[in-house]
């Protein structure tokens, strides 16, 4: 039966047979030798087809059900491809710069690598600390001749400077100092990811919108980083990465539920920004950066009109307003008026200007709202009023308003909508790819 088993399935092509052949020996014979091998074999067949959740399963019980079986170690090997394929691609977050000094523990053994060997080059211990010395690298105190280690655990958990992340990291000298960067699968990099840029209580439907929208957009930032020594940043340069602190059983199962599915427009993928609160109104990209992309045009947002705290109000006195933009290299003098010369059709502010003893600075609506701060101006969306030594503003949204309104995402989904409705009406045009198809392609 086992030899049939082979035949079915190594020669002849036809895995079905195989299994049948594999089941009934474990049916007939559980502790036979032949059914260590069944089950061995019923785990190969399931990784060629994919189903990586059957392989796990097989390879896990010969593990567990034949502890001393010839083949022990080649399913534990399984078992690491099979992780491997399931959590997707490595991406290189920065978790460090600039630093002087890097704090790691854990649970067991860490172990340090010649990054450019691959030697290893210490281990045994549950912590480490490595600064600058010289110049150079020093481990706990003991100046090392590498300028780039690899750092990893054999429980694949490791804390930096307080902070649990999986994976292992990167540790380099720079000229400005330490720079570390998390190694870690796409896919657990997402776990803290997600509640970062979402309530892990939202619905569902809404999770699944942001987990496929953060993996789109990790993996567009990771491509146009191929050069630079990592892809995205652990900060809201990239999106926030709060490491396994941060993750919620919600938002993994959303990760879990959408694993692999990216956003393509025309084959390629996508740039998926998204916000908090459009306001009522989703904005054309080329308002907010000059660049005009099809699937980043606005669309009407009904969704995210009125949602919860989307009015806001701010005022600016003009001296914090020259202050700001003293700090951006302008140098204004006193402001004596600040004024709207353009607004977009969906009533975004595109142009303001500033006027001083000085002179008249004119810039971009996006430009004045980062200048000033965006917890001060929450989005380009406001009508303005000027004051004897200042500027009030009555606003709605949050965020620069191109993309996925996070807001309008949560209330489709309450009202029934899909994830993949609501990733095709904030993106018009797009297609829902697999990540490795895409990724192999480009």
């Amino acid at each position: 039966m086992l030899l049939e088993g082979t035949v079915q399935g190594l020669f002849l092509k036809r895995p079905a047979e195989a299994l049948e052949c594999y089941d009934n020996i474990l049916l007939l014979y559980p502790d036979s030798s032949s059914a260590a091998d069944a089950m061995f074999q019923k785990g190969i067949i399931f990784y060629g087809q994919r189903r990586f959740d059957s392989a796990r399963n097989a390879f896990s019980v010969y593990s567990e059900k034949f502890p001393h079986g010839l083949r022990r170690a080649s399913a534990e090997a399984w078992l690491k491809s099979i992780a491997s394929k399931e959590n997707g691609f490595p991406i290189r977050v920065l978790v460090a710069d600039h630093a002087q000094q890097l704090s790691f523990r854990s649970a067991k053994t860490i172990i340090v690598q010649d990054a450019a060997t691959e030697r290893c080059v210490g281990s045994g211990a549950s912590t480490l600390s490595i600064t600058i010395q010289r110049g150079g690298l020093s481990i706990d105190g003991r100046r090392v001749s590498y300028r780039q280690v690899r750092i990893s655990s054999k429980t694949d958990m490791l804390t930096l400077n307080g902070r649990r992340s999986r994976g292992e990291y990167l540790v380099s000298v720079t000229d400005d100092g330490l720079q570390a960067a998390n190694h870690i699968p796409l896919e657990q990099y997402l776990y803290g990811i997600i509640p970062q840029e979402m309530p892990y209580t939202w619905p569902e439907a809404a999770l699944k919108a942001q987990a496929v929208a953060s993996r789109t957009y990790a993996l567009y930032i990771r491509e146009q980083n191929r050069n630079s020594s990592y892809d995205v940043s652990a900060s809201i340069a990239s999106q926030v990465y709060g490491g396994v602190d941060a993750e919620r059983p919600p938002t993994n199962l959303a990760v879990d539920a959408t694993r692999g599915q990216v956003m393509t427009f025309g084959s390629s993928l996508i740039a998926a920004y998204f916000h908090a609160d459009s306001g009522g109104h989703t904005e054309d990209a080329r308002n907010v950066w000059d660049v005009d992309i099809p699937y980043l045009r606005g669309v009407p947002d009904r969704f995210s009109g009125n949602a919860p705290g989307s009015k806001w109000q701010c005022y600016l006195p003009f001296d914090l307003i020259a202050d700001r933009l003293r700090q951006a290299g302008m140098s204004l003098g006193t402001v004596r008026r600040v004024s709207i010369l353009k607004k977009s059709p969906t009533g975004r502010v595109l142009k303001i200007q500033v006027v001083s003893d000085k002179g008249v600075a004119e810039m971009s609506g996006n430009h004045f709202r980062v200048n000033m701060g965006p917890m001060n101006i929450k989005s380009t969306c406001f009508q303005l009023t000027s004051k004897t030594a200042g500027v009030f503003l009555n606003g709605k949204g949050y965020g620069h308003g191109v993309g996925m309104s996070q807001q309008g995402a949560s209330r489709m989904a309450v009202t029934g909508f899909t994830y993949r409705q609501i990733l095709e009406y904030y993106y018009p045009g797009i297609t829902i790819a697999d990540a490795a198809v895409v990724c192999r392609n480009s």
